[in-house]
């Protein structure tokens, strides 16, 4: 991979830059927010991919769902609480009233679905696109990890089994 040089005063001032995009193709002009994003986003589908063809791994957020679609054994969870447990945990971890909680709930899950719709095309937590949907609530932290990990013990069992011959 070829290095660029690029000082912070270009950036700021919003150069224009030509050469490869973040997939290796050749572009022509584009805005370096396009380019920064395309990029941020090319470089954690890399990772992600890296990741879990080297080993079973978690992966929270970041579209992983949508970025290993294809990759087997995979299970895809959402987890999610009502939104007063979520406000209550919000406060005590980021020492702010209620109101303001409920503000940085709001501002996060909107930047969180807008990349996601942007890189997927789906709703963030819709059902059709995950094996499970959890509320942590019910169990816990702790008791929602233990679930999740017992099930992808499962789901790889299973899929051992398949790939051996075994029934589904």
């Amino acid at each position: 991979m070829r290095k660029v040089s690029l000082s912070l005063e270009k950036v700021e001032e919003g150069v224009t830059i030509a050469g490869k995009g973040a997939e290796g193709d050749v572009r022509g002009s584009f805005s370096k927010y396009a380019d920064l994003t395309e990029r941020a986003i090319h470089v954690q589908k890399t990772i992600i991919r890296k990741l879990s063809d080297r080993e079973s791994c978690v992966i929270i957020g970041r579209s992983a769902d949508y970025i290993l679609k294809e990759h087997k054994p995979i299970l895809r969870i959402f987890i999610y609480s009502p939104d007063e447990v979520r406000i209550e945990n919000v406060m005590k971890s980021h020492n702010l009233s209620e109101d303001d909680a409920k503000l940085f709930i709001t501002e996060k899950d909107k930047r969180y679905h807008k990349r996601h719709m942007a890189l997927t095309g789906s709703n963030r937590g819709d059902r059709h696109n995950r094996d499970m949907l959890i509320d942590s609530s019910l169990l816990g932290v702790d008791g929602t990890a233990e679930l999740i990990e017992s099930l992808a013990r499962k789901v790889v069992e299973n899929e051992s089994k398949t790939e051996a011959g075994g029934d589904k």
